[in-house]
């Protein structure tokens, strides 16, 4: 509109100018008339190439204009009295010449308004062709058309006519433009429209000229010329324009490239870190914290979830989430999950990942998923199968609340995090195997249980170190032996795997039987030292025995190159038991000691291996007097001692690693049991008993004295000590191993349990009369108030437990009899 306005001011100027002064030479029209269809034919392949590109049907109606007002323009010059004689090649005459003015002028609005009507494209083609052939004919003075141009150049009334009547008709195909353009219309089509507008100006200002070479005619001249020069510069402009945007979208697409280049150098390098800590991970916890990191980091989501899927069992387990609940994890671990209408599922059956659908919420494909409270918004999801060998072994889920395209390169940088997972997960599986498979048998190796000794309360613990799968030397017993004492040992043969374990299995043994046979610290010592011969050379064991009377507190000690256990007493600073020491095991001529020691009531015995106190930078000096400050700080707390253990044990992994495998076996001397005036008397006291003849008589020893100065009947008193005798014999006959003897003593009512490993349960039977035995359960059945037997787990203990009740007072006593 701008320019327009502009082009108005100037052409009255020019007018107002021409009539001033004297009028140009003709020869300046001749110029002009010259340039017009060179112009023209500038701009023409411009708007057809621009109107094809942008697939714009109205500019490609103006392009089928333009191209017959082309030809018309060029005609007309070649007949325009001057330029050549004759009428030019065609020997137009003026009335042909003024035809071609008035085709040069209506072609390009014909061509807009037929375009505004919806014709279709195909239709472009006839339209120039008939176009050109009207060009033709009237180049030709072919039509009987009347004399447009009188003698001296002058317009006739119809030509004058004609020209306005073109004119209103361009006005409307201008107006019909610049609508159809709209607002944002882009430089070719703004400028086609002044182009269309000039035009209209030259015919109105042609008419009001009236003939050629007047002041105004020549404005009309300009404008004319004005209009194809506008339509070339606006070609020229849009040819400019779009190598600039070519040159702009080129360097857009190398900036594109170089953020692509730099994005996959990125996704390269995070790979490349993601496989260095997948191979770091040595736990499957360890692989999904990875990979649910490397995943949330390339997404930009919200959640990620990792679940193993054991192939034995078909179990699932997350074992690395970020972004779910409970209650989703619990749904998803079921194993009801598998046939679920969600992705996981899904995935699981086919072994492919599942993307969701662009633009489509995935409860549309997954139904179950709003069963799920994490999904219950979910826009995008993604689950990978971990594979390993054409197996697989867990899923990677991501998702997130906002709506996410998985676009290409991220499905293959996922798809490679799963590949790498894949195999890491197996592998950590396959170590986690092994280890609890190491850890099982170390443990089959040490004792299942802790013999029950009155007055004497026992917890033990074993930790494996972090260096390795396989199993160790490290090894704790407590040993009931002769008079009622209680052998303690902790020792440590030195090395790893199978030939440790074996070593450490017959030296227990080996102690065990030299305990049975002599329990001095210093005879077992000597005994061990005969079997030092079979020891290889790099082969060093170290181990404590100590040998203490829970009656009394007394004890002696031997240690075996091993570190001093540590005293805790109730009160005052732990002493470290460092008498008696003496080499390894199997060193010549060792010479072997032992010493005193006492335990008063409450004090708590510490023996440990050296896993728990070595450091290799600074040795012992720093965790030994540790291990005393800490025991001192656990005893003030009041910590019975399976808290006690955990707590020491806690102590050798405190800088978050524990290199080599610990021990710890921690003895509290229990103060005498005391009386509780609202129940009466109570008593509780354990021992273990050998499988051997004389335990019975070991037994009625152990319940006499337990219930010495206990209120009760002495019958009641000889009863229970018989039915001690008569189930441990019993025992010892058909179990052929070790059993616990418990006895308890609650609200006038005394309980004996005993319990022994053989899972085959006693039974009253109908007895020869002149038989010798058989005679225990009958016996059981007729003396106690009460009696059964508790079945064990049938896991870990196979074994049962007989119990037998009876009051302490004899109640059918005091019944008046009549």
């Amino acid at each position: 509109m701008g320019a327009l306005a502009a082009t108005a001011v100037a052409a009255f100027a020019l007018v107002v100018a021409l009539i001033a002064e004297i009028s140009p030479p003709h020869e300046l029209a001749l110029v002009f008339v010259a340039i017009i269809p060179v112009l023209g034919a500038v701009a023409l392949p411009v708007v057809v190439s621009r109107a094809r590109a942008e697939r714009d049907g109205t500019l490609g109606w103006f392009a089928a204009g333009l191209t017959v007002s082309v030809a018309a323009a060029a005609l007309q010059s070649l007949s325009f009295p001057g330029l050549f004689p004759g009428g030019g090649p065609l020997t137009t005459g003026s009335t042909g010449n003024a035809l071609l003015y008035l085709l040069m002028h209506v072609a390009m609005p014909l061509g807009v308004l037929v375009g505004a009507l919806g014709a279709p494209g195909r239709w472009r083609r006839w339209f120039v062709w008939v176009g050109l052939g009207v060009v033709l004919v009237s180049a030709l003075d072919v039509v009987p058309v009347p004399r447009l141009v009188l003698p001296g150049g002058r317009y006739s009334a119809t030509l004058i006519v004609a020209q306005l009547v073109v004119a209103w008709f361009i006005a409307v195909a201008v107006v019909v433009w610049v609508r159809g353009a709209g607002p944002s219309v882009t430089a070719l089509r703004g400028w086609a429209g002044v182009a269309l507008s000039l035009s209209g100006y030259d015919l109105v200002l042609s008419a009001i000229a009236g003939q050629r070479y007047t002041s105004v005619w020549w404005a009309s001249l300009s404008l004319r010329t004005a209009t194809y020069a506008v339509l070339a510069a606006g070609a020229g402009g849009a040819v400019l324009g779009q190598l600039r945007r070519l040159e702009q979208y080129t360097d857009r697409e190398l900036d594109r490239s170089d953020a692509r280049l730099r994005g996959s150098m990125a996704m390269t390098n995070r790979l490349l870190d993601s496989a260095e800590r997948f191979s770091g991970a040595v736990a499957a916890a360890d692989v999904g914290s990875v990979l649910v990191s490397a995943g949330l980091s390339v997404t930009g989501l919200d959640r990620a979830c990792v679940i193993v899927v054991d192939p034995d069992s078909g179990r699932f387990d997350a074992v690395a989430t970020t972004g779910y609940d409970d209650e989703t994890l619990r749904l998803l671990t079921r194993p009801s999950s598998r046939d679920s209408a969600i992705p996981g599922a899904v995935a699981l059956r086919t072994g492919r990942p599942v993307y969701s659908a662009p633009g489509r919420r995935p409860g549309a494909d997954y139904p179950d998923l709003a069963r799920l409270p994490a999904h219950a918004g979910t826009e995008a999801i993604a689950v990978l199968p971990l594979t390993a060998a054409a197996e697989v072994v867990g899923l990677f889920a991501l998702s997130g609340s906002r709506a996410h395209d998985f676009d290409e390169t991220e499905r293959e940088v996922l798809g490679a995090l799963a590949a790498q997972a894949g195999q890491a997960l197996q592998r950590a599986l396959l170590y986690e195997r092994q280890l609890r498979t190491a850890e099982v048998l170390q443990r089959g190796l040490l004792p299942q249980r802790l013999p029950a000794v009155p007055g004497i309360a026992m917890a033990a613990r074993y930790a494996p170190g972090a260096a390795g799968l396989r199993v160790g030397g490290d090894w704790y017993d407590a040993i009931p032996v002769s008079g009622d004492r209680l052998a303690l040992v902790i020792g440590d043969v030195m090395g790893k795997g199978v030939d440790a374990a074996t070593r450490m299995s017959q030296i227990r043994g080996a102690v065990r039987v030299l305990a049975a046979v002599d329990p001095e610290p210093a005879a077992v010592a000597a005994g061990l030292d005969l079997m030092a011969g079979e020891l290889a050379e790099d082969q060093i064991v170290t181990l404590v025995y100590l040998l203490l009377d829970p009656a009394t507190g007394e004890g002696l000690i031997a240690r075996l190159g091993h570190l001093p256990p540590l005293v805790v007493p109730p009160e005052g600073e732990p002493r470290v038991l460092d008498g008696a020491g003496s080499p390894p095991l199997g060193v010549p001529g060792a010479v072997r000691e032992q010493a005193r020691l006492t335990m008063e009531p409450g004090a708590a015995l510490v023996l440990f291996t050296d896993g728990l106190v070595e450091e290799r930078r600074t040795g012992l000096d720093v965790g030994l007097p540790a291990l005393a400050a800490e025991s001192r700080r656990l005893a003030d707390r009041g910590l019975d001692v399976e808290g006690f253990a955990d707590a020491v044990l806690a102590l050798g992994a405190a800088d978050g690693g524990r290199p080599d495998d610990v021990c710890v076996l921690v003895v509290r001397r229990e103060p005498g049991a005391a009386a509780d005036g609202d129940e009466g008397t109570r008593v509780d006291a354990a021992m273990t008993l050998a499988a051997e003849p004389t335990s019975g008589a070991a037994a009625r020893r152990f319940v006499h004295r337990s219930l010495t100065g206990v209120p009760m009947d002495p019958e009641r008193l000889d009863t229970i000590v018989l039915l001690a005798s008569e189930l441990v014999t019993n025992a010892v006959l058909h179990a052929a191993a070790p059993s616990d003897v418990r006895l308890r003593v609650r609200q006038g009512r005394v309980r004996l349990e005993v319990h022994d490993p053989s899972p085959l349960l006693p039974a009253p039977r109908t007895q020869d009369p002149d038989a010798t035995s058989g005679r225990g359960m009958l016996l059981v059945e007729a003396l106690a108030d009460a009696w059964g037997i508790e079945r064990a787990d049938g896991v870990a203990d196979p074994g049962k437990t007989v119990w037998v009740e009876l009051d302490l007072l004899d109640h059918a006593s005091d019944v008046d009899v009549l």
